[in-house]
């Protein structure tokens, strides 16, 4: 399992994502939220595996709260690297809501300095030039934050956002079935700019490893890619998540990936270890899955679910 350098800072493959420390989050999640002496299992077998970045945002209900208290019961508030991200729910055109928003996160998450903080909508980079941006520079020019950027569920969201030179980390979606990122050249465009992706939804949210049976059962618009996906796997001879892991770990990025039990903890270890996926086995599933996939599938605030 290899580092990704980036500025001079290695940094450990895995990002926890933690928005399950505060939502009933993904599709295939039968756990629910974490109760406290879980999350701070989760958080440390983590942080015991290597982990030392990790993914939340103001809207992930409690979750900055329950990850600083995480943080503060097994003494790791100085060492850890947090991303979060403004809320959606405020207003980017005020400059002492996002202070004060800002200010709040850190005290939630327990630490000095935030390594990144990003826009949860790519629609906020309309009005960067109306004062978002400035604000924003001031934070990370006074040592609030040590990285600015901007979450993109889109290929044009992501180019928009590559046009800033201010903004210098994205976290993006990407996964086996949807290479759009890779595809569009977005990442390439990204590394030639010195900007680092921080790719997200490698399982999409589980979809990816759910049996097509429950695929139908939870969203029905993606059951015909789900059988599609298990035939082709069939052919390879290989678990859909070894497949979803070994792909994301052809990127070369930090993956940004949850847990909801401490067991997975040491499963995402061995699948990070894995060898990348070969660049003509990806293109082999991109063949194979494009014409079973449309946005309805692949964009998660676009899903229609059966509970």
């Amino acid at each position: 399992m290899q580092s990704i350098v980036w500025q001079g800072e290695s940094i450990f493959p895995w990002v926890l994502g933690t928005a399950q420390l505060g939502l009933n989050y993904g599709v295939a999640n039968d756990f629910g939220i974490p109760t406290s002496e879980e999350a701070r299992s989760l958080v440390g077998g983590a942080w015991a595996g290597g982990v030392r970045f990790f993914d939340t945002a103001q809207a992930y209900g409690v979750s900055e709260t329950v990850l600083g208290r995480c943080f503060q019961a097994a003494g790791l508030s100085c060492g850890a690297s947090v991303i979060t991200k403004l809320s959606p729910e405020g207003d980017p055109r005020d400059a002492e809501w996002i202070r004060r928003s800002v200010a709040a996160s850190l005290q939630c998450l327990g630490v000095e300095r935030l390594w990144g903080l990003m826009l949860h909508r790519a629609s906020w980079l309309g009005v960067w030039a109306e004062g978002l941006g400035n604000v924003l520079t001031d934070l990370r020019d006074s040592g609030v934050v040590r990285h600015l950027g901007v979450s993109v569920y889109s290929v044009w969201e992501a180019r928009q956002a590559l046009e800033i030179p201010d903004i210098d980390i994205l976290q993006l979606p990407c996964n086996a079935w949807d290479q759009r990122m890779l595809r569009s050249g977005v990442l390439d465009q990204a590394a030639r700019r010195g900007v680092l992706c921080f790719v997200r939804s490698i399982l999409l949210q589980g979809l990816l490893v759910l049996p097509p049976e429950q695929v139908e059962k939870r969203l029905p618009a993606a059951a015909q890619a789900a059988r599609r996906w298990n035939e082709l796997m069939a052919e390879f001879s290989c678990r859909p998540i070894e497949a979803a892991f070994r792909f994301a770990l052809s990127l070369s990025l930090p993956l940004v990936i949850g847990v909801d039990r401490p067991e997975q903890i040491e499963e995402n270890l061995d699948l990070l270890a894995l060898d990348a996926l070969e660049p003509d086995r990806v293109d082999q599933i991109h063949e194979a899955m494009a014409e079973v996939l449309d946005e309805t599938i692949l964009n998660p605030t676009e899903w229609e679910t059966k509970s």
